[in-house]
């Protein structure tokens, strides 16, 4: 989608690491050629991207991460992950913790006017479904009922 690494982004240039590519849908064809020059892949999707990424591994050696930029905890995560592979663990904490003061209170706005509430989740893949039930707990909600367009039973009980 294009937008999606727009305020993320500057996050892992602040910690002093270099985004080469972001294969996204405004990615520029110049940058997606170089991206077999990462030293880390860091996999949202877990279909197609999945695969691109093993055969990165495959080809040169490019270890891979699954993560999540959905939710807070979830960014939490995939901040502290690459942070541990690149050794810039203090760097990454400074800035999540920084990060993390400025957005609980408006987290907290939006939690007052969902807190309880039930909600559904539908989504093209299981490992976004996770995320968003994550990002909607955090939140206070009660996800009820969850639905992917990709998935078989058992990616519906690793859902749950």
């Amino acid at each position: 989608m294009t937008g999606d690494l727009w305020p993320i982004k500057p996050l892992f240039e602040e910690m002093g690491i270099e985004v080469i590519s972001t294969l996204t849908g405004d990615e520029r064809v110049e940058a997606a050629q170089r991206v077999h020059l990462a030293r880390l892949d860091l996999v949202q999707c877990n279909g197609s991207v999945t695969h691109l990424a093993k055969v990165l591994e495959e080809m040169y050696g490019t270890p891979y991460r699954r993560i999540s930029f959905f939710g807070l905890e979830n960014m939490c995560l995939a901040l502290r992950s690459s942070a541990e592979f690149f050794g810039i663990q203090k760097t990454a904490e400074e800035i999540i913790l920084r990060e993390t003061a400025m957005v609980r209170q408006e987290i907290e706005k939006y939690r007052s006017m969902v807190d309880g509430r039930r909600a559904a989740t539908y989504m093209g893949g299981a490992a976004k479904a996770i995320a968003l039930v994550r990002a909607s707990e955090e939140l206070g909600m009660d996800v009820v009922i969850i639905g992917t367009r990709t998935e078989d039973a058992k990616d519906y009980r690793n859902i749950s």
